[in-house]
């Protein structure tokens, strides 16, 4: 398995927000507003994933008070990381592209939402960073030996 490439994510960031841009812009009126709940489990998931990835890393070094970890378990970690770090780009692009429309309206609904929407795009970098954090815990370093 490769680690998770930038491009990979700008891409996935970019398309979310191309959809949610025009999504936004016929449909603003009719859309429910975000809701504080997403932004909540964003939150809780990146704050997770940091907390894993401090405490796999302790597990990994073989630290004292920590148990050895089962490779199997590392693998685990590794798929949930990069399924986040996607995750956490669609959803910025996806504020991002919401954000574009909502902040060009004045009106008190249209603050709110402005505000959802960067915090949104907050909340959704600091779980692809966390993935991405977790992601480099659990790599295999490389061999001396090998080239």
């Amino acid at each position: 398995m490769k680690p998770t490439r930038w491009y990979v994510l700008v891409m996935v960031c970019v398309v979310a927000g191309g959809v949610a841009y025009p999504v936004t812009r016929s449909s603003y009126s009719t859309l429910p507003s975000p809701t504080l709940y997403a932004l909540l489990w964003l939150v809780l998931l990146a704050a997770s994933e940091a907390y894993i990835a401090v405490f796999t890393r302790a597990r990994l070094a073989g630290r004292y008070g920590t148990r050895p970890i089962d490779p199997l378990v590392v693998a685990r970690l590794v798929a949930l990381a990069k399924a986040s770090s996607v995750v956490g780009a669609a959803a910025a692009g996806g504020y991002a592209g919401f954000l574009g429309w909502v902040a060009q309206i004045s009106s008190s609904a249209a603050n709110h939402d402005a505000a959802v929407g960067g915090a949104g795009i907050g909340a959704s970098l600091a779980l692809m960073v966390a993935a991405l954090f977790l992601e480099w815990v659990c790599r295999v370093p490389k061999d001396e030996d090998e080239d």
